[in-house]
């Protein structure tokens, strides 16, 4: 099997680590002392960067695994691309944007995890 992946940032006021395993899929996060951090709802915690150039990473956070649902539109509301559309593992989960070869401007991107989430965000793509 292929090994759990560890990284550690540590400082003076933090210690925390964050591992990736194979089994699951998925990131969950530690505190120093070994306690496991597990997201307790469903959310989208980041989209980073935004604004952006050619790639953003949205970061969800999933209690239990989910049907997951990520869509990215136009300011027309038109259907750029489906990123996700299956079940996700819990955890936190990244998902890469490549806008490469879209225009600037501003785009939405839509999450619905059924029963659970619906949410739409801004992006703004800039060249």
């Amino acid at each position: 099997t292929t090994p759990a992946y560890e990284f550690e940032l540590t400082d003076v006021e933090h210690d925390f680590r964050m591992v990736c395993g194979p089994e699951s899929g998925a990131v969950l996060s530690a505190l120093g002392d070994g306690t496991v951090v597990q997201p307790t709802t469903f959310s989208i915690a980041s989209i980073q960067p935004n604004p952006f150039n050619a790639t953003s990473t949205i970061t969800l956070e999933l209690p239990s695994a989910a049907r997951v649902d990520v869509q990215v539109y136009n300011i027309t509301g038109q259907l750029v691309t489906r990123l996700v559309n299956g079940l996700v593992p819990q955890g936190r989960q990244q998902i890469a944007f490549d806008a490469t070869n879209l225009a600037s401007g501003i785009y939405f991107v839509h999450v619905n995890i059924p029963g659970q989430l619906s949410e739409v965000r801004k992006l703004v793509l800039v060249r």
